[in-house]
């Protein structure tokens, strides 16, 4: 017969943080609790907001950690030499470590414009370009 282990709502609490700053999986086998109990927690409306205040601390920390990483691949990328054949792969994996920190923050990934070209016969010759670049929302300044 399976022992039936009962857990105290500190308990529960610890293995959710853990759980939440981790994973699941590795936080149910160091801890010998069935993922499948952690999964449930997760799910309980009397830690919603704990859970949430958890991820916030989550999403900073990745935060940070993304921006030291952008910040260390773009000062590498400015003490080396041109010539160097790293420069490029050091210059994508910059721009794809500041696109993670945007994504976490809720900005825009990609900035798009489209410009439009006309004519009207017997004014111009040559179509005129208008710029319809979107405007920056309070979010992208």
């Amino acid at each position: 017969m399976a022992c039936l282990t009962t857990y105290s709502d500190v308990e529960k609490k610890h293995i959710i943080e853990l759980a939440v700053m981790n994973s699941v999986p590795v936080v149910s086998k160091e801890l010998h609790v069935a993922d499948s109990t952690i999964y449930q927690w997760l799910c309980l409306p009397e830690y919603e907001d704990f859970i949430q205040t958890l991820r916030k601390v989550k999403e900073k920390k990745l935060l940070h950690s993304l921006e030291n990483v952008a910040q260390r691949l773009t000062d590498r990328m400015l003490e080396a030499p041109l010539e160097k054949e790293g420069i490029r792969d050091i210059a994508i994996a910059s721009g794809i470590t500041i696109e993670k920190a945007r994504l976490i923050t809720g900005q825009s990934t990609s900035n798009n414009a489209i410009v439009v070209q006309f004519s009207i016969p017997g004014l111009s010759n040559s179509p005129q370009p208008i710029d319809v670049t979107p405007i920056k929302s309070d979010d992208d300044k």
